[in-house]
């Protein structure tokens, strides 16, 4: 099991934004370990020269992890304000995963 968490943390510097997206959704489902990676998630949420999906993804496994990443609130709540003030151009999925992470 250590390995699969190892190649789920491994597959996030993919170049493949659809492998690093389906890490850090694996991340998400791992609990503790996958806690430990909360930084480096919300790091993923509020680049804005990322893929959009990677980042999607990335609130989502933040949402996962419930309080287990509820060092990511603040990361969260700036990410949802910058897409808001993008007005049209805002990505509504974005918006909605982070404010299911959000809770």
């Amino acid at each position: 099991q250590n390995a699969n968490h190892e190649q789920a943390f491994l597959m996030l510097e993919d170049s493949s934004a659809q492998v690093r997206a389906a890490a850090a959704l694996a991340l998400g489902q791992m609990g503790h370990y996958g806690a430990s990676f909360a930084d480096y998630l919300g790091a993923r949420v509020e680049s804005t020269s990322g893929d959009i999906e990677v980042r999607r993804a990335a609130a989502r496994a933040i949402g996962n992890l419930g309080a287990l990443a509820s060092s990511q609130a603040a990361t969260l709540e700036r990410c949802l304000g910058d897409a808001i003030a993008a007005g049209e151009n805002a990505d509504i999925e974005l918006i909605a995963a982070v404010c299911v992470a959000l809770g």
